[in-house]
């Protein structure tokens, strides 16, 4: 009874992390300088900020850290979400495909 307890009070904590702008968390340092702190060219860095580019996991954790934020308020938005909605939307499902094929016994292999 107590681990159900323990798990409920867990799962009522709800943390809402707000979208952070990469650009804006630079401010007016220069992208020279933050980049070679994070270890990354600053052709990169800008990439990244403008969204051309996607960084590895370490990267995006060493950005994360510079900043003294989490990963997913850089990273992972709505935006991600509605996409991946929109994906699942378009993918068939196993009924759907199922549906689609032509009755009748099957080849033998």
């Amino acid at each position: 009874m107590e681990t159900l307890r323990n798990k409920t009070s867990l799962e009522s904590e709800v943390i809402i992390l707000e979208h952070l702008d990469l650009r804006s968390l630079r401010g007016k340092r220069p992208l020279k300088e933050v980049s070679k702190i994070i270890g990354i060219t600053p052709q990169m860095l800008g990439k990244i900020e403008l969204k051309r580019r996607k960084p590895s996991l370490g990267v995006a954790q060493k950005i994360a850290n510079y900043y003294g934020v989490f990963v997913e308020q850089i990273f992972f938005n709505d935006t991600r979400d509605k996409t991946s909605t929109k994906l699942a939307k378009q993918t068939p499902t196993q009924d759907e495909q199922a549906a689609t094929t032509e009755p009748g016994p099957k080849p033998a292999a």
